[in-house]
């Protein structure tokens, strides 16, 4: 007889928990992003990639050592459509170059339960934190182009920095996040903030390539944390 009641509230239990977790929700945030990067064909020497950032930056490009696997692809620069960067490429290629486009797109992605009500947080994390990255791209190309002087350049990056700072006081806020996907959000926000913390103003746009294509590396980084 107690074995039977034992039984019967041990199926009790595990229908209650069932129940409960039937319940719960996860949570899609659905935001498509995209980010393609032209980058030099991969090498497996850091002596070499160092050898090509230069050659690269000095040319007005980014210069940025993008990690794949145990090798450095160099971007020259980041973009946001296919299209803009495969003609870039195209460019490079012609010109001699060993170039390459590498791609970047997330299209939305679930939060498990327990981080289910911080979904629109996060959609508002990866929006603002792209459009510091779309901000720099565009005062880089600007200053090339003589549209704004350094002074201009600087103004836009304590616009980018101020709004990262922002991320960083919401995600504070934020008391229903898991930890490791706190960690792995703000984390980026530092290192975003760190590449923008500066004090003169006086930038050529291959340093602001520089910066906005680590900023799009991490970007990458924090969103296929999030996923896992």
């Amino acid at each position: 007889m107690r074995l039977s009641c034992a039984i019967f509230l041990a199926v009790c239990l595990l229908a209650l928990t069932i129940l409960v977790a039937a319940g719960e929700r996860a949570a899609r945030v659905a935001l498509r992003r995209e980010l393609y990067f032209v980058c030099s064909q991969t090498v497996y020497r850091e002596d070499l990639a160092l050898s090509v950032s230069d050659v690269v930056s000095s040319g007005g490009g980014a210069g940025y050592l993008l990690h794949r696997g145990k090798g450095y692809a160099v971007v020259y620069s980041v973009y946001r459509t296919k299209r803009s960067a495969e003609a870039v490429c195209a460019d490079l290629v012609d010109g001699g170059q060993n170039a390459e486009v590498l791609s970047f797109v997330m299209s939305g992605f679930y939060l498990p339960a327990s981080d289910a009500s911080a979904a629109a947080e996060i959609a508002s994390y990866f929006r603002v934190y792209y459009d510091c990255i779309v901000l720099l791209s565009k005062t880089a190309d600007e200053l090339d182009a003589g549209r704004i002087n350094r002074e201009g350049a600087f103004c836009s990056m304590e616009s980018a920095k101020d709004a990262l700072t922002g991320l960083q006081t919401i995600l504070e806020g934020e008391k229903t996040l898991s930890k490791a996907r706190y960690d792995a959000m703000n984390e980026s926000v530092e290192s975003a903030c760190g590449l923008l913390a500066v004090s003169d103003g006086l930038f050529a746009s291959s340093d602001i390539r520089a910066i906005y294509a680590c900023m799009s590396d991490l970007y990458m980084q924090t969103a296929q944390k999030l996923q896992k």
